[in-house]
């Protein structure tokens, strides 16, 4: 089944210029000739779909030669390769261009692209890759199939090299390279670290940030909620820790510490439970802000390593 990584808006986020390397698309139609009246045709066209006249997409194409009575209408005779089109002025004089459906053509593309980032990305990811916990794919996947679409879409051979080196390039500082490389990491990768906890910022406005060390213990997979529960300086401020229920967002019951809050201390480490340890860190007179929230995402310990981060190889001399 056919996936897309981008959407369309996605695809402008990265690169703006989309939008005028998608006008290349469309293929001009030349050498029109009177047919009758103000009725013109062209010869050889190819199978038209969308018919554009300076630009103005002309709508729907009539369904019989003779229907074409009126300005912008158009027809297509797919027995004899010919597009006929009414037009008060010499069609010769204006623009005249063959495409496809934008949102066609661009779904298609997008397609392609992300079949491009597939095959760039080496066999250790199985593909199509897989959607982050909160149902997107990662940015960096994102970011690389706007180059990749960027680089397909491209007309010279100096801006199709450019978004390609964006991907992969022989200094290896590319997206792609940095994924294969092992030194960019997806979300679904289990890395060196992952039994410390991977944190994803949720609302912070106050100063203090919790930083996780150890190693866990617990079951294969966690999620927990850390929650500044009264907000104030250190010593003063207090924090909860809380898994989720299974299949939703919604916080357990209980509680890993006091359910009323531990008092944030910074800089000294904290046991919290399964093998994990807190450190809550900011600058003087930096304070915690009630309902302060992070995420954390931790994999057991046990969990394979699948991103170590690093390549080895074995040599030998003889």
């Amino acid at each position: 089944m056919a996936h897309s990584y981008i959407t369309e808006a996605q695809g402008y986020d990265y690169v703006p210029e989309l939008n005028t390397l998608f006008q290349h698309s469309n293929r001009p139609i030349y050498d029109w000739e009177v047919h009758s009246g103000s009725v013109y045709k062209s010869f050889g066209t190819g199978s038209v779909v969308v018919l554009f006249q300076d630009g103005a997409d002309l709508g729907t194409a009539e369904s019989l030669l003779s229907d074409l009575n009126a300005a912008d209408e158009w027809f297509y005779d797919s027995a004899i390769d010919t597009t006929y089109l009414y037009s008060a002025v010499d069609p010769n004089t204006e623009e005249i261009t063959a495409g496809e459906d934008h949102s066609t053509y661009v779904t298609r593309r997008i397609q392609a692209a992300s079949r491009l980032v597939d095959s760039l990305i080496d066999a250790k990811h199985s593909t199509p890759l897989p959607k982050d916990r909160s149902g997107n794919y990662d940015e960096v996947i994102i970011q690389a199939t706007a180059y990749a679409l960027a680089h397909i879409e491209a007309v010279g051979e100096a801006e199709r090299d450019m978004y390609r080196d964006r991907l992969i390039n022989v200094d290896k500082s590319g997206i792609i390279d940095g994924i294969n490389g092992g030194w960019i990491k997806l979300e679904h990768e289990i890395d060196a670290d992952s039994s410390q906890g991977e944190l994803k910022i949720i609302s912070v406005s106050g100063g203090f940030h919790p930083r996780f060390s150890g190693s866990y213990s617990g079951t294969r997979e966690d999620r927990l909620k850390i929650l500044i529960s009264t907000g104030g300086a250190a010593a003063t401020a207090k924090f909860t820790v809380q898994g989720f229920n299974a299949g939703n967002d919604t916080p357990k019951d209980e509680h890993w510490l006091d359910s009323a809050g531990e008092v944030i201390d910074l800089y000294q480490r904290m046991f919290i439970g399964n093998g994990l340890y807190v450190t809550w860190e900011g600058d003087d007179g930096d304070s915690g802000t009630t309902n302060d929230e992070w995420e954390l995402w931790i994999r057991g310990s046990d969990l394979p390593v699948d991103n170590p981060g690093f390549r080895t190889m074995q040599s030998a001399r003889y």
